[in-house]
């Protein structure tokens, strides 16, 4: 029967009020005819009530016919499969029987409660996937949560499936919160025997991604309350894969099964067991999804490709695309690098290398986990130019000699030769000695920056540098510093061009001079010169 209800009750007391008000009005002498002075009134009081009741959250309740049940699943270690397997075919058995309109949910508990399913008319049951901890059993928090989960428009009806053995929570002080809540709790007597016999699969442990071609190795645990024989299928996109006959033994059964994968994507693999006695089918199969790869690609880094020809061919006989490419024609930024499973350096210097690569490379291996390779060379780690570079922070080595015993600081100053003849490109040459030759078309004076960048990157932190130019006269082009970058050294030797005539005497003394000032044990003056030579002179 419909009824009126209040949110705030206390605020009717505003309705002693409307009665003063009537009482003024009727004590009060009449200047309107009788019609106008009731109608007045009663439109007045109208209003004072619908503001009263508003303020009291006045609320029509209608009667519900509808019924929501909450189910209450023991998921503890305590109730037995076959126990567990009795409590599911009660509530599929419930579903079925629900009438329209009804609605049902389901609480998993044990050490905690977990939601399997929110209020729903759906009478299918389906495989239930909330796993609590196991190990206790809080009864109390699984009718807390029951209470939770219901709506307010329909009556509500709980109902405990357990064996009782509580041994976490106070569920009697959650029964009688759920009683002064009009919700009733319903228990099941769940008819355990020994000669119940119940076999299910537990879980499926798969690798979550594999290789195309490769074998992936798939545990089934199946979980048995008695000894007996069942028969193990895997069953794969294409059918069953493989079938064996096990015994199986009380507690938990390991099965593993090796599958050759075929092409790509995500796979869905299956296991099944059907064994001799059971109490329920529903949870004797689980599945696993695989996501399939194909073949790893390597970017193959190269500044000759004929130096990776070798590496190549190797790699695509281990089923690997293996791509070579230019320093120059390697993605830019990491969301490139990430299509490759690994980078292989193959004897190219850092110079080569762009800098957002270079910069890249740190975070492509520890962030994205992928591999990178250097291969040696006389253009590859420290002579390459990797010593204090992001490369070499990622490598497993150092691109230096690391003594034990502290070595003595040095003080290098490289007298370098701008005259004009330092201009000229030094070409290749049969007749000359190979030590002066090199590529067409560099000029000497790249040269010798060359030379310059490649030995300071050597130099430890306790290190000094400094570089003088000269021409017709000597300039100081880097001061002696303790501890220069390569970054720094070749940024201070860019604007050095080649112009005027040569006084090489002029340089010698101007190394003197800034190494007489330089606190060193030891000191080294190196001279290149027009002729390409290197000269050492220790002070």
């Amino acid at each position: 029967m419909p009824r009126l209800s209040f949110v705030y009750p206390e605020m009717l007391l505003f309705l002693l009020a409307l009665a003063l008000f009537w009482g003024l009005a009727l004590a009060t002498p009449r200047r309107l005819t009788p019609w106008r002075f009731w109608g007045s009134l009663g439109i007045r009081t109208a209003l004072a009530l619908a503001l009263i009741f508003a303020a009291a959250g006045a609320q029509l309740v209608l009667p519900v016919r509808d019924l929501t049940t909450v189910f209450l699943l023991d998921g503890s270690d305590s109730l037995p499969p076959s126990g567990r397997a009795q409590a599911e075919t009660f509530i599929q058995e419930a579903l079925n029987s629900m009438p329209e309109g009804n609605q049902a949910a389901i609480v998993v508990f044990g050490g905690n409660a977990l939601v399997e399913r929110a209020p729903s008319d759906e009478q299918r049951l389906g495989r239930i996937a909330s796993v609590p901890i196991a190990t206790r059993t809080n009864i109390e928090d699984a009718i807390q949560l029951g209470l939770a989960l219901f709506p307010s428009d329909s009556q509500k009806r709980l109902v405990l499936l357990s064996d009782g053995g509580e041994n976490d929570g106070q569920a009697l002080e959650a029964a009688q919160l759920a009683a002064a809540r009009g919700v009733p709790i319903t228990t099941v007597d769940l008819v355990l025997t020994s000669s119940d016999a119940e076999a299910l699969v537990a879980r499926l442990e798969a690798p979550s991604r594999v290789r195309e071609g490769q074998t992936a190795t798939l545990k089934a645990t199946i979980e048995s309350t008695v000894a007996q024989r069942a028969t193990v299928r895997l069953i794969g996109e294409a059918g069953v894969l493989e079938e064996r006959t096990v015994d199986l033994q009380p507690g938990a059964n390991e099965v593993a099964f090796g599958a050759q994968i075929a092409g790509t994507g995500f796979q869905r693999y299956r296991v099944q067991v059907e064994p001799e006695r059971d109490g329920r089918a529903q949870n004797n199969e689980a599945a696993a999804l695989i996501q399939v790869q194909g073949p790893p690609r390597i970017l193959v880094v190269a500044s000759e490709r004929d130096q990776a020809a070798a590496i190549v061919g190797a790699l695509g006989a281990a089923n690997m695309i293996a791509e070579p490419i230019s320093p120059e024609g390697m993605p830019q930024d990491l969301a490139g690098l990430s299509a490759y499973e690994a980078i292989i350096l193959v004897n190219t210097p850092a110079r080569d290398l762009p800098v957002s690569v270079m910069a890249a490379l740190p975070g492509y291996v520890r962030d994205l986990g992928k591999g990178l390779l250097m291969i040696g060379g006389d253009q590859s780690f420290g002579v390459g130019g990797y010593g204090r570079t992001p490369v070499e922070e990622v490598l497993p080595v150092y691109m230096d000699v690391r003594d034990r015993e502290e070595r003595p600081d040095l003080a290098l100053v490289f007298v370098i030769d701008k005259s004009g003849s330092m201009d000229a490109c030094h070409c290749a040459n049969p007749d000359r000695n190979s030590a002066q030759m090199t590529s067409a078309g560099t000029r000497k004076i790249d040269i010798a920056k060359e030379a310059v960048a490649q030995a300071s990157s050597l130099l430890g932190p306790t290190d000094s540098v400094g570089v003088v130019s000269f021409d017709s006269r000597a300039i100081r082009t880097i001061e002696v510093t303790q501890g220069a970058t390569v970054d720094s050294v070749i940024d201070a030797m860019a604007p050095v061009e080649p112009r005027g005539s040569t006084n090489v005497r002029a340089g010698l003394l101007e190394a003197e001079a800034m190494l007489s000032g330089v606190d060193a044990r030891i000191k080294h003056v190196i001279f290149a010169h027009r002729r390409l030579g290197l000269r050492r002179r220790s002070g």
